[in-house]
Parts: structure tokens; C-alpha cells; sequence
């Protein structure tokens, strides 16, 4: 299995990121606006946001395809093509890692291999929430890195800077940055 760099999955996932991004925030102001929100705990907010987003990514975008591992309780989205592709979705923090138990079974998912499907590259689909809590400000591509003090590499979705809520961003492009841990570069979409 070759490594997937940021080059590669930006090739094979440029044409997902508005779709991405859109989805993700559909996702969230669904929750946000849930009357449920409230009395939930902050694992439980994570647990539902993630739920929400992971529906409307469903939902909504096209070329993804839900995969399910109940036996240990993991849900991946599939993006066809060689290797496929498993985008798992997390809810990040500022460094892009998903705060996440460091159990054996995390720690085997930080080396980026699922025994599940041992050919596809797993790539975590991170989800920002913006510092007034109304929208998803960045969606983060990412290599796993739960374990890692920061990933290999990532690529950012980001909103555009003077939107503030979902309903202005349809119609205005994110703002896409692919870049290394020790070097950034900007690729167009």
C-alpha cells in the first residue's frame, strides 16, 4: 500500500469540496437548530454533530457511499477509485486532530489501516465549528492522527471570511489550502 500524499488525495477530492462543505454545514445548523441541544452533554453535542453531518454528507453529496462496522461501532463514507478512499468524520480541534480515547483500537486507526478493508486509505473528514457556534468554519482533510502531534499533511475548506451564516455561503467558493506540517502551499480547486 503506497502512502497517500496531499497531492494525490487533492486530485481525487477536489471535485468533493464545495459539496463537502455545503453538506457539512447543512448538517450542522440541522442540529444546532434542534430543540434537543440544550440538555445535551459536550460528548453528547460531538456525538450528534457528527451524526447530523455524516446524514447530509450522506444525503447530499454525490459519490459517497456509507460503510458500517458494527462490530466496532465505526461509519465511514466511500470514495470510489484505486485505492478507495474511507473518509471518517470528526469533529477537530484547532491543531486538526480529533480528540478521540487512545485506545488500542485508535491507535491502530492513527497508522491510517482499517482490517475492515485493508486496501482503502482512510482519511479523516474533520469538522470545525466557528467561534460563534452558527456554522462549520473549516472542513479538514486529513491523514488519521489521533496519536501525532500534528498530521503529515492536510488540506482546509474554509469559509469564505466575511460569511458568517450557511444561508450566505451557497454560491460563494470556500477557500481550499493544501499544505504540509512544515510548509504550506495553495493549490487551486
Amino acid at each position: 500500500m503506497y502512502p497517500l500524499t496531499e497531492g494525490k488525495a487533492h486530485t481525487r477530492l477536489k471535485g468533493l469540496y464545495q459539496p463537502l462543505f455545503d453538506a457539512a454545514n447543512e448538517g450542522f445548523a440541522e442540529y444546532r437548530d434542534s430543540p434537543l441541544v440544550p440538555i445535551h452533554r459536550a460528548t453528547t453535542v460531538a456525538n450528534n454533530i457528527n451524526d447530523s453531518v455524516f446524514a447530509a454528507l450522506v444525503n447530499k453529496v454525490d459519490g459517497l457511499k456509507p460503510v458500517f462496522d458494527k462490530r466496532k461501532n465505526m461509519r465511514f463514507l466511500r470514495v470510489e477509485g484505486r485505492p478507495p478512499i474511507l473518509l471518517w468524520v470528526k469533529k477537530t480541534d484547532p491543531g486538526r486532530k480529533s480528540r478521540n480515547f487512545l485506545t488500542p483500537h485508535a491507535i491502530q486507526m492513527d497508522s491510517g489501516n482499517y482490517e475492515l478493508f485493508p486496501s482503502a486509505m482512510i482519511i479523516t473528514l474533520g469538522i470545525r465549528v466557528s467561534q460563534d457556534g452558527m456554522s462549520i468554519s473549516k472542513v479538514t482533510l486529513t491523514p488519521p492522527c489521533v496519536a501525532k502531534k500534528e498530521p503529515e499533511w492536510w488540506i482546509d475548506i474554509v469559509a469564505p471570511a466575511n460569511v458568517r451564516t450557511l444561508s450566505v455561503v451557497g454560491g460563494q467558493k470556500p477557500t481550499v489550502r493544501v499544505s504540509r506540517s512544515s510548509q504550506q502551499r495553495q493549490l487551486g480547486t
